[in-house]
């Protein structure tokens, strides 16, 4: 399964996806296989790693989140012992991969306008040949 997932990842680097003047909009990208998972053996970790570097880095990744309380009210079949470790996981993505920006969609936030600025200055940096990674 490791095997297949890491080819899957090469696959994509390959592809042509961000390629030219192309835009490319992907959703759950490869970022969520690194919450659901305890890396707990050498093995583990090393793998994570491995795929760290593998997987391409976007012009502009976004990783949307919201409080476990806001999840609960989304999502009420799931467990809140759940919802909490989810939660958690998500917002430390930031830390794993430097380039990834979040947006909090929690009542009261206006994560549209946020996306929106980060889409424009993602255009605008691509248009003055600047490409560098966002900052939350």
């Amino acid at each position: 399964r490791a095997l297949g997932y890491a080819a899957r990842i090469v696959a994509f680097r390959f592809s042509g996806v961000g390629a030219g003047s192309r835009c490319d909009v992907l959703d759950r990208y490869f970022y969520d296989n690194f919450v659901q998972y305890k890396l707990t053996s050498w093995r583990e970790r090393f793998y994570a790693r491995l795929l760290r570097r593998l997987i391409p880095t976007p012009d502009l990744a976004v990783v949307l989140l919201a409080s476990p309380e806001t999840l609960a009210a989304r999502r009420a079949n799931y467990a809140r012992e759940y919802l909490v470790i989810a939660s958690g996981r998500y917002g430390k993505l930031a830390g794993v991969f430097p380039n990834l920006v979040s947006v909090y969609t929690d009542p009261g936030r206006s994560p549209n306008e946020d996306l929106e600025r980060l889409v424009h200055r993602c255009i605008s940096d691509a248009r003055s040949g600047e490409r560098k990674g966002f900052s939350t």
